[in-house]
C-alpha cells in the first residue's frame, strides 16, 4: 500500500532526488481510526487481541468433484496456513491437522464424525484457546455453531491475514486500506443474520448499517486526501521520463531482497515472514546503462484470499499499469511453486488500465537458487540469488533491454562542444554512459548516451534548429 507526501511539490522533490523505505512516508495520527462502536462491533466478529492465541490450524480440502483443487497439495496448503499464524506476535500453532471434505458448504463445515473428533480434541487440550479452519471465510451462523461447539473463538482465512495486516500496516495509507478492507466482510458477516435478531455489540441491524456507513464515509472520505501519489506517478511518467520497474510475486518470494541486491540501499531490511511489505516504496537504482530506474517494491500475493481484502489488495497494484518492466519474483524453493505463479499471473491478468502487450514487460525470475530447488521448471525460468548475488548482472541486462524497448530508448553517440550547453543538457536529460575527448579535434567530446524519442526531438529542437535559424 502506497505512501504519500503532504503537497504535491514535496512528493515530486523526494520522488526524484530522495529514496528509501521511508521516502513516501507521512505523519500519521490515529484519530480517525478511534470510533468506540465500531471496535466493538469488530472485535466480537475478528477476536482481535493483543495477547494473541495459541490455534489449531485445520485446513479442509475437497477429495474430488469441481471443489477440488488440482494445481496444490492439501499439506502444503497447510503449511502455508501455520507460516500465517506465526507471522503474528504473540500467536502460535499447538496443533495442526488436514482434514478432507466432500464439500466446503456445509452449515458446520465438517462431517458429523470428523465434527465430533475435533470438537473431542479442542476441549481435551487446555492449550488451544483458538481455532483457524483455513477457508476464506466461514458465514457468520457456521462461526455461531462451531465456537459453541469448541467453546473457543473461530477464525478463517480473512481474520487471520487482517489481523497480519493490521500489525504490519506503519503508514496512514496503509492503515486506511486495512481498515476498509475488513468492513464488507463485517458487514456481509452480520448483515446476513435475520433482520429481528441482536448484532455485535447489542445493535439493532439498522443501527449497526449506519455505524459502519458512516466508518466507511468517514475513511473514504480520508484516503482521497492520499491519492496524490498516484498523479505523482503519471507526472513522472510525463515530465521526468524516470523508468518504473514494478517487482511483483508471492508474499515472502523475496521481492524486497532483490531490490536490495539491485540497488544496494543498506536501509532495506527484508524479513523471512508473510506479508511483511504492506506499502508500497519506492528505490532508485542503476542499470548498467547508466540509466536510472525506480524499483517499486509491492505487497506480497497469497492465494484464497476474501473478495474485500482482494479488492483491497488488487487497488495497491495501479501503479503496474505505469511500469515500464514488472519483475515478477518466484521462490524457486518452495514446494508449492506451481500454484504461486499461477496466481500471480492470473491476478496480473485481471489488473485494470494494462498497456497493450503487458505480459511482454514481465521478467520472471526464480529466486533462492542458492537453496535446493522444486523439481519444476518453466521455460522462462531465470534463477538468481539476491543472498549470494548469482545472476543479478545478467538480470539487469534483461531488464534494461524490456525497459529500453518499452520506453522507445536508444543508445546513441553526440559529437557535442566541450563543457557546452549541449553536453550540459545530455548529462542533465539523459544517461551517459561513456565519455571521451574527440581524437581529431580536443575542443569537442565524444558522449554515448540513454535517448528517448523524445529527448531526441527536444535535443534537435533546443540546439540543431536554433542554430540553424541563427
Amino acid at each position: 500500500m502506497i505512501k504519500s507526501f503532504v503537497s504535491l511539490s514535496r512528493c515530486i522533490s523526494r520522488v526524484s532526488y530522495r529514496f528509501g523505505p521511508r521516502a513516501l512516508s507521512t505523519g500519521a495520527t490515529d484519530e480517525i481510526f478511534d470510533d468506540k462502536n465500531y471496535d466493538s462491533i469488530a472485535k466480537s466478529v475478528l477476536h482481535s487481541t493483543t495477547t494473541g492465541h495459541d490455534l489449531l490450524v485445520l485446513q479442509p480440502y475437497v477429495k474430488w468433484g469441481p471443489q477440488k483443487k488440482i494445481n496444490t497439495k492439501a499439506d502444503l496448503e497447510l503449511e502455508e496456513a501455520t507460516a500465517l499464524v506465526s507471522t503474528l506476535a504473540s500467536w502460535s500453532v499447538v496443533g495442526q491437522m488436514v482434514v478432507p471434505l466432500e464439500s466446503i458448504e456445509k452449515k458446520k463445515v465438517f462431517g458429523k464424525g470428523k465434527l465430533e473428533e475435533l470438537k473431542q480434541l479442542v476441549r481435551k487440550n487446555k492449550k488451544i484457546n483458538g481455532v483457524f479452519i483455513s477457508l476464506k471465510y466461514l458465514a457468520l451462523s457456521q462461526k455461531r455453531e462451531l465456537e459453541a461447539l469448541f467453546r473457543v473463538p473461530v477464525f478463517d482465512r480473512f481474520t487471520i491475514v487482517i489481523q497480519i495486516f493490521k500489525e504490519n500496516a506503519v503508514t496512514k495509507h496503509a492503515k486506511l486500506q486495512v481498515a476498509l478492507a475488513e468492513l464488507p466482510y463485517i458487514r456481509n458477516l452480520l448483515l446476513s443474520e435475520t433482520a429481528n435478531v441482536q448484532l455485535g455489540s447489542g445493535m439493532s441491524p439498522e443501527a449497526l448499517r449506519c455505524t459502519l456507513h458512516a466508518r466507511e464515509s468517514k475513511l473514504k472520505e480520508e484516503m482521497k486526501k492520499c491519492q496524490i501519489y498516484h498523479h505523482t506517478l503519471e507526472k513522472n511518467k510525463q515530465q521526468r521520463k524516470i523508468p518504473l520497474v514494478a517487482v511483483v510475486g508471492y508474499t515472502n518470494a523475496g521481492k524486497t531482497s532483490i531490490i536490495k541486491a539491485l540497488t544496494g540501499e543498506k536501509k532495506l531490511q527484508p524479513k523471512n515472514s508473510l506479508f511483511a511489505t504492506l506499502d508500497v516504496t519506492l528505490h532508485q537504482g542503476l542499470l548498467p546503462s547508466r540509466l536510472k530506474v525506480l524499483y517499486i517494491d509491492t505487497v506480497g500475493f497469497m492465494s484464497d484470499l476474501p473478495e474485500s481484502l482482494l479488492e483491497c489488495f488488487v487497488a495497491t497494484l495501479d501503479h503496474v499499469a505505469y511500469a515500464d518492466a514488472i519483475l515478477h519474483i518466484c521462490d524457486g524453493s518452495h514446494p508449492d511453486l506451481v500454484r504461486q505463479r499461477d496466481h500471480v499471473f492470473k491476478t496480473l491478468q485481471g489488473l485494470r488500465n494494462l498497456p497493450p502487450n503487458f505480459l511482454d514487460r514481465v521478467v520472471t525470475v526464480r529466486n533462492k537458487c542458492d537453496k535446493p530447488q522444486t523439481d519444476v521448471t518453466f521455460e522462462d525460468d531465470l534463477p538468481v540469488s539476491a543472498t549470494n548475488g548469482t545472476r543479478l548482472a545478467f538480470l539487469q541486462k534483461i531488464i534494461e533491454s524490456v525497459v529500453m524497448q518499452t520506453t522507445n530508448r536508444k543508445v546513441m553517440v553526440f559529437k557535442v562542444p566541450m563543457g557546452g550547453e549541449e553536453a550540459q543538457w545530455l548529462y542533465k536529460e539523459t544517461a551517459v554512459c561513456e565519455a571521451e575527448a574527440d581524437p581529431d579535434d580536443s575542443q569537442f567530446i565524444m558522449l554515448k548516451v540513454v535517448i528517448s524519442d523524445v529527448q531526441i526531438g527536444k535535443f534537435r529542437s533546443y540546439f540543431v534548429k536554433r542554430r540553424l535559424a541563427g
